[in-house]
């Protein structure tokens, strides 16, 4: 009996070592892709912008400033209705990921509607003034919109989750599949994108 329980427990070992081996691979192929930096669908929408001095060119900068974010706003839509949640997110340079419960309004309205909207957003420090006009605030913001797409594959779902993870940490992390199975990941494909800093 106990010789059967050490073979388990080597196996069980064994078995964690090889997934947080893949998940290493996995993130060195996409932080390799994520250098590349431009993927041609991404539409940049900076040249509209009414502040022109204030518009971030650079993808680079961009992708820095979400680096440094912690929550991402989405944004929905459905019927005419919006509706905006904070949540945690990954990213690998091209799409963003987050996770959820099987259950809930915003998993019943991307359901309906896959197209959705994003923001991050770094506050810096009050600008004051001698009058209430020349007040203001340092800042740096990305926004962009793109496509959700709900991931099926187990395989799917631990790469999206290493990316939320790894937002967060360094340490790699293994996802039991009982806990996949009551998770719900989200790919966002980012179609348009683009950044806006006040320094």
């Amino acid at each position: 009996m106990l010789q059967a329980c050490r073979i388990i427990t080597v196996w069980a070992a064994l078995r964690a070592s090889q997934e947080r081996m893949k998940l290493a691979c996995v993130l060195a192929r996409k932080r390799a892709l994520r250098s590349q930096l431009i993927r041609s669908p991404v539409r940049w929408e900076a040249e509209d912008m009414r502040r022109s001095d204030r518009r971030i060119n650079d993808r680079r900068t961009i992708d820095d400033i979400i680096g440094r974010c912690r929550v991402c706003r989405l944004g929905l839509s459905h019927d005419g209705q919006p509706y905006i949640v904070p949540v945690c997110f990954g990213y690998d340079g091209h799409a963003l990921y987050f996770h959820a419960a099987t259950e809930g309004r915003k998993i019943d309205i991307l359901k309906k509607n896959k197209r959705v909207c994003f923001e991050f957003d770094i506050p810096g420090d009050v600008i004051t003034g001698d009058q209430a006009c020349d007040w203001g605030m340092t800042y740096e913001s990305v926004i962009g919109s793109g496509t959700a797409e709900i991931l099926e594959t187990a395989e799917l779902k631990r790469e999206g989750l290493a990316y939320i993870m790894s937002q967060y940490s360094k340490a790699n992390r293994t996802f039991p599949e009982e806990m996949l199975k009551k998770t719900l990941v989200v790919r966002v494909e980012v179609a348009e994108i683009s950044g806006k800093a006040r320094r």
